[in-house]
Protein backbone atom coordinates (compact mmCIF):
# COMPACT_ATOMS: atom_id res chain seq x y z
CA UNK A 1 0.00 0.00 0.00
CA UNK A 2 3.03 2.56 0.98
CA UNK A 3 4.17 1.99 -2.42
CA UNK A 4 1.05 2.36 -4.19
CA UNK A 5 0.76 5.66 -2.09
CA UNK A 6 3.76 7.17 -3.39
CA UNK A 7 3.53 6.64 -7.15
CA UNK A 8 -0.13 7.93 -6.76
CA UNK A 9 1.49 11.94 -4.58
CA UNK A 10 4.31 11.40 -7.86
CA UNK A 11 1.82 11.34 -10.29
CA UNK A 12 -0.12 14.23 -8.57
CA UNK A 13 2.89 15.81 -8.68
CA UNK A 14 3.89 16.19 -12.61
CA UNK A 15 0.87 17.64 -14.71
CA UNK A 16 1.36 17.74 -18.38
CA UNK A 17 4.29 20.00 -19.77
CA UNK A 18 4.35 21.49 -23.11
CA UNK A 19 7.29 21.97 -25.67
CA UNK A 20 6.65 25.45 -27.38
CA UNK A 21 9.86 27.57 -27.79
CA UNK A 22 10.22 30.45 -26.07
CA UNK A 23 9.81 34.21 -28.18
CA UNK A 24 12.77 36.35 -26.94
CA UNK A 25 12.24 38.84 -24.41
CA UNK A 26 9.02 36.92 -23.03
CA UNK A 27 11.36 34.50 -20.80
CA UNK A 28 10.33 35.22 -17.63
CA UNK A 29 6.13 35.46 -18.88
CA UNK A 30 5.39 32.23 -18.37
CA UNK A 31 7.41 28.47 -17.87
CA UNK A 32 7.86 25.71 -19.64
CA UNK A 33 8.81 23.56 -16.86
CA UNK A 34 7.67 23.42 -13.31
CA UNK A 35 11.09 23.90 -10.83
CA UNK A 36 11.02 21.03 -8.60
CA UNK A 37 13.28 21.45 -5.28
CA UNK A 38 15.18 18.21 -4.46
CA UNK A 39 17.36 20.36 -1.77
CA UNK A 40 20.10 20.80 -4.44
CA UNK A 41 22.21 23.10 -6.17
CA UNK A 42 19.79 23.68 -8.63
CA UNK A 43 16.32 23.31 -9.34
CA UNK A 44 15.06 20.36 -11.39
CA UNK A 45 12.20 20.37 -14.07
CA UNK A 46 8.98 18.00 -13.78
CA UNK A 47 9.68 16.68 -17.45
CA UNK A 48 12.01 15.98 -20.26
CA UNK A 49 12.42 18.29 -23.26
CA UNK A 50 9.90 17.56 -26.15
CA UNK A 51 7.85 15.49 -23.23
CA UNK A 52 4.01 15.93 -22.98
CA UNK A 53 4.03 14.30 -19.55
CA UNK A 54 6.10 13.47 -17.11
CA UNK A 55 6.49 9.78 -17.76
CA UNK A 56 7.20 10.66 -21.56
CA UNK A 57 10.85 10.39 -22.85
CA UNK A 58 10.71 13.51 -24.69
CA UNK A 59 13.19 14.35 -27.81
CA UNK A 60 16.86 13.21 -28.13
CA UNK A 61 19.62 15.04 -29.20
CA UNK A 62 23.03 14.76 -30.08
CA UNK A 63 25.26 17.16 -27.48
CA UNK A 64 25.31 20.72 -29.11
CA UNK A 65 22.23 19.88 -31.13
CA UNK A 66 19.05 21.95 -31.06
CA UNK A 67 16.43 20.35 -32.77
CA UNK A 68 15.61 17.01 -32.61
CA UNK A 69 15.67 15.28 -36.35
CA UNK A 70 15.55 11.42 -36.86
CA UNK A 71 19.00 10.64 -37.33
CA UNK A 72 22.45 12.54 -37.00
CA UNK A 73 22.13 16.36 -38.13
CA UNK A 74 25.97 17.10 -38.89
CA UNK A 75 24.64 20.74 -40.17
CA UNK A 76 22.88 21.49 -36.71
CA UNK A 77 25.59 19.92 -34.36
CA UNK A 78 28.40 22.62 -33.81
CA UNK A 79 31.12 20.24 -33.68
CA UNK A 80 34.38 22.31 -34.31
CA UNK A 81 32.80 24.99 -32.01
CA UNK A 82 33.97 22.74 -29.24
CA UNK A 83 36.75 21.12 -30.45
CA UNK A 84 40.57 21.15 -29.67
CA UNK A 85 42.74 20.05 -32.46
CA UNK A 86 46.30 20.30 -32.19
CA UNK A 87 46.82 20.76 -35.94
CA UNK A 88 43.87 23.01 -36.81
CA UNK A 89 43.34 24.79 -33.36
CA UNK A 90 39.48 25.47 -34.17
CA UNK A 91 38.73 25.54 -30.92
CA UNK A 92 37.05 28.99 -29.02
CA UNK A 93 38.33 26.47 -25.74
CA UNK A 94 34.77 26.41 -24.20
CA UNK A 95 34.43 23.17 -22.84
CA UNK A 96 30.90 23.79 -21.78
CA UNK A 97 27.39 23.75 -23.48
CA UNK A 98 26.87 28.06 -24.13
CA UNK A 99 23.46 29.23 -23.84
CA UNK A 100 22.85 29.50 -27.77
CA UNK A 101 23.63 25.66 -28.01
CA UNK A 102 21.55 24.51 -24.89
CA UNK A 103 18.32 23.32 -26.00
CA UNK A 104 16.90 23.24 -22.45
CA UNK A 105 17.84 26.88 -22.39
CA UNK A 106 16.13 27.66 -25.88
CA UNK A 107 12.85 25.76 -24.88
CA UNK A 108 12.38 27.82 -22.01
CA UNK A 109 14.29 30.82 -21.72
CA UNK A 110 15.11 32.35 -18.30
CA UNK A 111 17.62 29.94 -15.69
CA UNK A 112 16.64 26.58 -17.56
CA UNK A 113 19.48 25.12 -19.18
CA UNK A 114 21.11 21.11 -19.20
CA UNK A 115 22.95 20.44 -15.89
CA UNK A 116 26.18 20.30 -15.72
CA UNK A 117 28.76 17.19 -14.74
CA UNK A 118 28.56 18.46 -11.23
CA UNK A 119 25.37 19.00 -11.11
CA UNK A 120 24.56 15.83 -12.25
CA UNK A 121 26.58 13.98 -10.23
CA UNK A 122 25.00 15.56 -7.25
CA UNK A 123 21.67 14.24 -8.28
CA UNK A 124 23.64 10.42 -8.34
CA UNK A 125 24.72 11.21 -4.83
CA UNK A 126 20.79 11.06 -3.85
CA UNK A 127 20.78 7.10 -4.62
CA UNK A 128 21.54 6.91 -0.90
CA UNK A 129 18.49 8.62 0.36
CA UNK A 130 15.74 6.20 1.49
CA UNK A 131 13.29 7.36 -1.12
CA UNK A 132 14.80 6.34 -3.56
CA UNK A 133 13.38 3.92 -5.81
CA UNK A 134 12.14 2.04 -9.00
CA UNK A 135 8.92 2.01 -10.27
CA UNK A 136 6.72 1.25 -13.85
CA UNK A 137 5.08 4.44 -14.71
CA UNK A 138 2.31 3.41 -16.56
CA UNK A 139 1.55 -0.46 -15.35
CA UNK A 140 3.98 -3.11 -15.94
CA UNK A 141 2.96 -4.35 -19.25
CA UNK A 142 2.22 -1.02 -20.87
CA UNK A 143 4.51 -0.11 -24.12
CA UNK A 144 7.45 2.53 -23.91
CA UNK A 145 7.46 2.70 -19.97
CA UNK A 146 10.29 0.63 -19.14
CA UNK A 147 11.79 0.95 -15.64
CA UNK A 148 11.90 4.82 -14.41
CA UNK A 149 13.66 6.08 -11.33
CA UNK A 150 11.83 8.77 -8.97
CA UNK A 151 13.81 10.75 -6.27
CA UNK A 152 12.10 11.77 -3.10
CA UNK A 153 13.65 14.40 -1.55
CA UNK A 154 12.47 16.55 0.97
CA UNK A 155 9.00 15.42 0.23
CA UNK A 156 8.75 16.12 -3.48
CA UNK A 157 9.81 14.13 -6.26
CA UNK A 158 11.41 14.04 -10.12
CA UNK A 159 10.71 11.20 -12.19
CA UNK A 160 13.25 10.11 -15.05
CA UNK A 161 11.75 7.91 -17.72
CA UNK A 162 14.47 5.24 -19.26
CA UNK A 163 14.20 4.85 -23.00
CA UNK A 164 16.67 4.48 -26.41
CA UNK A 165 19.26 6.55 -27.50
CA UNK A 166 20.58 6.87 -30.62
CA UNK A 167 18.22 6.21 -33.69
CA UNK A 168 17.25 2.37 -32.39
CA UNK A 169 13.67 2.71 -31.22
CA UNK A 170 14.11 -0.38 -29.64
CA UNK A 171 13.08 0.60 -26.07
CA UNK A 172 16.36 -0.42 -23.53
CA UNK A 173 15.68 -0.39 -19.31
CA UNK A 174 18.15 2.58 -19.17
CA UNK A 175 18.45 6.13 -19.14
CA UNK A 176 20.56 8.14 -20.99
CA UNK A 177 20.88 12.08 -20.48
CA UNK A 178 23.17 14.15 -21.60
CA UNK A 179 25.18 17.12 -19.17
CA UNK A 180 26.30 20.69 -20.47
CA UNK A 181 29.75 19.77 -20.28
CA UNK A 182 32.10 18.35 -22.50
CA UNK A 183 35.38 16.05 -21.70
CA UNK A 184 37.85 18.63 -22.16
CA UNK A 185 40.48 15.75 -22.77
CA UNK A 186 38.55 14.95 -26.08
CA UNK A 187 36.08 17.41 -27.07
CA UNK A 188 34.86 14.02 -29.23
CA UNK A 189 33.16 13.74 -26.21
CA UNK A 190 31.12 14.65 -23.51
CA UNK A 191 29.34 13.88 -20.01
CA UNK A 192 26.14 12.19 -19.36
CA UNK A 193 23.87 10.32 -17.25
CA UNK A 194 23.53 6.66 -17.79
CA UNK A 195 21.29 4.52 -15.13
CA UNK A 196 19.28 1.31 -14.77
CA UNK A 197 17.44 -0.50 -11.89
CA UNK A 198 21.05 -1.46 -10.29
CA UNK A 199 23.07 1.53 -10.61
CA UNK A 200 23.59 4.81 -12.06
CA UNK A 201 26.85 6.82 -13.04
CA UNK A 202 28.04 9.52 -15.07
CA UNK A 203 30.31 8.19 -17.77
CA UNK A 204 31.25 10.24 -20.82
CA UNK A 205 30.00 9.43 -24.50
CA UNK A 206 30.20 10.34 -27.89
CA UNK A 207 28.91 13.65 -29.12
CA UNK A 208 26.79 12.53 -31.58
CA UNK A 209 24.97 10.09 -29.84
CA UNK A 210 21.59 11.23 -29.28
CA UNK A 211 20.21 11.01 -25.94
CA UNK A 212 17.16 13.00 -23.53
CA UNK A 213 17.49 15.96 -21.64
CA UNK A 214 16.29 17.11 -18.47
CA UNK A 215 16.37 20.85 -17.51
CA UNK A 216 17.43 22.31 -14.08
CA UNK A 217 17.04 25.89 -12.97
CA UNK A 218 20.25 27.84 -11.47
CA UNK A 219 22.52 30.20 -12.45
CA UNK A 220 25.85 29.56 -14.58
CA UNK A 221 28.70 29.50 -12.21
CA UNK A 222 30.92 32.36 -12.99
CA UNK A 223 34.80 31.98 -12.70
CA UNK A 224 36.65 33.43 -10.09
CA UNK A 225 40.25 32.66 -10.69
CA UNK A 226 43.12 30.12 -12.19
CA UNK A 227 45.70 28.93 -10.85
CA UNK A 228 48.75 26.42 -12.32
CA UNK A 229 50.21 23.71 -10.27
CA UNK A 230 53.92 25.53 -11.06
CA UNK A 231 55.22 28.72 -11.32
CA UNK A 232 58.14 27.75 -12.86
CA UNK A 233 59.82 25.04 -14.42
CA UNK A 234 63.48 24.01 -16.47
CA UNK A 235 63.73 22.72 -19.39
CA UNK A 236 66.38 20.72 -21.34
CA UNK A 237 66.70 20.55 -24.76
CA UNK A 238 67.29 17.04 -25.13
CA UNK A 239 65.82 15.16 -21.88
CA UNK A 240 68.37 13.54 -19.86
CA UNK A 241 67.67 11.46 -16.52
CA UNK A 242 68.16 14.55 -14.51
CA UNK A 243 66.04 17.06 -16.67
CA UNK A 244 62.89 16.53 -19.64
CA UNK A 245 62.59 18.13 -22.49
CA UNK A 246 58.95 18.86 -22.06
CA UNK A 247 56.59 19.10 -18.95
CA UNK A 248 52.62 19.25 -18.55
CA UNK A 249 51.27 21.70 -16.83
CA UNK A 250 47.84 21.75 -14.58
CA UNK A 251 45.57 24.78 -14.20
CA UNK A 252 42.63 24.30 -11.69
CA UNK A 253 39.97 27.04 -12.64
CA UNK A 254 37.81 28.09 -9.10
CA UNK A 255 35.24 27.76 -8.25
CA UNK A 256 35.30 23.79 -8.15
CA UNK A 257 31.54 24.24 -9.54
CA UNK A 258 32.00 26.74 -11.93
CA UNK A 259 30.17 26.14 -15.17
CA UNK A 260 32.76 26.99 -17.75
CA UNK A 261 36.28 25.18 -17.41
CA UNK A 262 37.59 26.28 -20.37
CA UNK A 263 41.64 27.43 -20.59
CA UNK A 264 43.27 29.02 -23.73
CA UNK A 265 47.25 28.29 -23.14
CA UNK A 266 49.97 30.61 -24.85
CA UNK A 267 53.59 30.92 -25.29
CA UNK A 268 55.54 34.56 -25.03
CA UNK A 269 58.05 33.21 -26.96
CA UNK A 270 56.95 29.72 -29.05
CA UNK A 271 60.73 29.53 -30.61
CA UNK A 272 61.92 28.55 -27.27
CA UNK A 273 59.27 26.41 -25.91
CA UNK A 274 55.28 25.71 -27.17
CA UNK A 275 52.54 24.50 -25.53
CA UNK A 276 49.34 22.65 -26.33
CA UNK A 277 46.41 22.10 -23.89
CA UNK A 278 49.48 22.92 -21.01
CA UNK A 279 52.13 20.26 -22.90
CA UNK A 280 55.16 22.53 -22.54
CA UNK A 281 57.99 21.39 -25.30
CA UNK A 282 61.48 23.34 -25.70
CA UNK A 283 62.35 24.24 -29.01
CA UNK A 284 65.74 26.44 -28.26
CA UNK A 285 67.82 27.90 -25.55
CA UNK A 286 65.96 30.76 -23.93
CA UNK A 287 63.29 31.86 -21.49
CA UNK A 288 59.51 31.83 -22.61
CA UNK A 289 56.51 32.67 -19.88
CA UNK A 290 53.49 30.42 -20.53
CA UNK A 291 50.17 31.75 -20.02
CA UNK A 292 46.90 29.44 -18.86
CA UNK A 293 43.82 31.94 -19.48
CA UNK A 294 40.36 31.03 -18.48
CA UNK A 295 37.40 31.09 -21.29
CA UNK A 296 34.90 32.63 -18.71
CA UNK A 297 36.41 35.97 -17.35
CA UNK A 298 39.75 35.85 -18.47
CA UNK A 299 41.86 35.37 -15.82
CA UNK A 300 45.53 34.15 -15.95
CA UNK A 301 48.18 32.50 -14.32
CA UNK A 302 51.71 32.02 -15.53
CA UNK A 303 54.82 29.84 -15.57
CA UNK A 304 58.02 30.90 -16.05
CA UNK A 305 60.09 28.39 -18.86
CA UNK A 306 63.65 28.02 -18.81
CA UNK A 307 65.07 26.14 -21.56
CA UNK A 308 68.94 25.08 -21.18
Amino acid sequence: MKRVLVIISVLLLFPGCGKELVQPGREEEREVYKKVDLGLSVLWADCNVGAAVFSDLGDTYSWGETTAPIGYDAEGVKWDKYYLDEVYHTTDHKTALEECDDVAHLTAGGKWRIPSKNEMEELVATRNNPDYQWWYANGENAPYCGWSITYLVNGNSIFLPTGWHGDDPFLYLRGYYWSSTGYKEDMNYAWYFDFDKNFMSVPRGHRSIKMAVRPVWGDRVAVTGISLDRSSSTLALTSTPDMFSDVLLSATVYPQDAFEKGVAWSSSNPGVAWVFDGHVVAVSKGTTTITATSTDGGFTATCEVLVK
